[in-house]
């Protein structure tokens, strides 16, 4: 995962969008900057839990969250002709609206509780799910309303 995070940031971010014009030479540097940044945050974020003591239920409801953001985007992509823009704005809006719910669910102040009591063994769950409702409705009104375009493929 290492690897294929590196490969998105260097290309897809830097290569393809913010710096077009970068050699390939400059661009293997940056991966492997990138590579040494994300293996010291990485660490020192498994340090921090350790010695924190943290719940490891968070970091993986959270991870989950966020890998349930890239549902929409692999089966809009597939069968429609929606914008990249605007499913890259709806996977990041979905991220951080899941990431804030089990941020709260795990601090005690699980929102779904104050709904019905009933829900507080599937809030996690039902985080991952409101992520999900967040980010397709961020897609909608990026394609339907804001009318984003697709920059990689000029069919659209």
């Amino acid at each position: 995962s290492l690897i294929g995070v590196s490969n998105m940031i260097s290309i897809d971010i830097f290569k393809n969008w913010l710096t077009p014009n970068i050699s390939s030479k400059s661009i293997v540097k940056m991966g492997k900057l990138i590579s040494l940044i994300i293996m010291i945050f990485s660490f020192g974020f498994a340090v921090w839990i350790k010695e924190a003591e943290l719940d490891y239920g968070a970091l993986a409801a959270i991870g989950a969250g966020v890998q349930w953001q890239a549902f929409p985007a692999y089966l809009l992509g597939l069968y429609t002709n929606i914008g990249t823009n605007s499913i890259l704005l709806g996977i990041i809006i979905g991220s951080i609206c899941d990431i804030i719910l089990v941020s709260l669910i795990f601090s005690g102040h699980n929102p779904f509780t104050a709904i019905h009591p009933s829900l507080d063994p599937v809030a996690t769950s039902l985080s991952s799910l409101v992520g999900v409702a967040f980010n397709l409705i961020i897609i909608g009104f990026g394609h339907f309303c804001f009318r984003f375009k697709d920059t990689y493929n000029n069919d659209n």
